[in-house]
């Protein structure tokens, strides 16, 4: 008996979505959201709140490897990391909770029904993690009228976590950019896995909020992969651009939103944050 591979969930899934180049990230969506974006052979320390850790070491163990020392560092690949603790868990509350939604399914239809934009919802239920780290806060919500209704809270909770998930994309971002070696780096799209993937609504609105595209996984196990993945690589030296060509998005989404209306949004975003900083101050 031989062990190929070992990877952690997170590590796992940014190798099954063959995000082998620097500046590619993957978000995994679940109770909760995690974004890895690998960032090369060295490691860079984030500035904008977020964690760099080890993405993958391949060839085996540096003292069992036969590579030469110079080559070493390029089986070592590092990425920065950023957690969004509440994603599924925020549209469950919706159901469980609250009881505006007979099924988390269901938040998809209501969301796009909304035509109130002023509700805006930010779902601190366990803090904030990357790249705010506030344990204090809790989830928040601002904007209610005498009109808001359940479609509108449901937008907002929705709206919400994509507002979070552009946080941490946009950090890893600003922290790559900063490196005055990596401005020629393209980060054109992000690689989601995980149930919440099929919520229409919250993709397309990750898509406009990034102005960049989000592709979804055609396995939406990417953890999974990611360790069969590693392990053909180590067992049977197959080489990472097959793990690329084989790699298929079941469903592409597009920015189509325009700069000023993104702009608003991430600015009553902004000043949601900065309330619900001052109140749990």
């Amino acid at each position: 008996f031989s062990l190929h591979g070992l990877l952690v969930d997170q590590q796992a899934s940014l190798f099954g979505q063959a995000c082998f180049e620097e500046g590619d990230m993957k978000c995994s969506f679940g109770t909760g959201s995690f974004l890895l974006m690998n960032i090369g052979t060295v490691p860079k320390l984030s500035s904008n709140g977020l964690l760099t850790t080890v993405a993958w070491v391949l060839g085996g163990s540096e003292s069992e490897t036969e590579i030469e020392t110079e080559d070493r560092s390029n089986l070592r690949s590092y990425a920065l990391d950023g957690g969004v603790f509440v994603t599924g868990a925020a549209v469950q509350w919706l159901k469980d909770n609250l009881e505006i939604l007979d099924d988390v399914g269901d938040s998809d239809e209501m969301a796009s029904k909304s035509t109130d934009s002023d509700v805006v919802v930010v779902p601190a239920f366990q803090g904030l993690a990357a790249p705010h780290w506030e344990t204090s806060f809790k989830c928040s919500m601002f904007g209610i009228s005498r009109s808001t209704s359940k479609i509108d809270i449901v937008r907002a909770t929705l709206d919400g976590i994509a507002c979070r998930i552009y946080e941490v994309a946009k950090s890893m971002i600003l922290d790559l950019r900063a490196d005055e070696n990596e401005n020629q780096i393209n980060f054109n799209r992000l690689k989601v896995d995980g149930g919440p993937t099929k919520n229409s609504y919250l993709m397309q609105r990750i898509s406009d909020l990034l102005d960049m595209e989000v592709h979804v996984m055609q396995n939406t196990e990417g953890t999974a992969i990611g360790v069969a993945n590693l392990a053909s690589f180590s067992a049977y030296g197959t080489d990472l651009s097959v793990f690329s060509n084989s790699w298929k998005a079941e469903r592409i989404y597009k920015p189509a939103m325009m700069s000023a209306e993104r702009e608003r949004i991430l600015g009553k975003w902004g000043r949601a944050i900065e309330a619900t900083r001052i109140f749990h101050a």
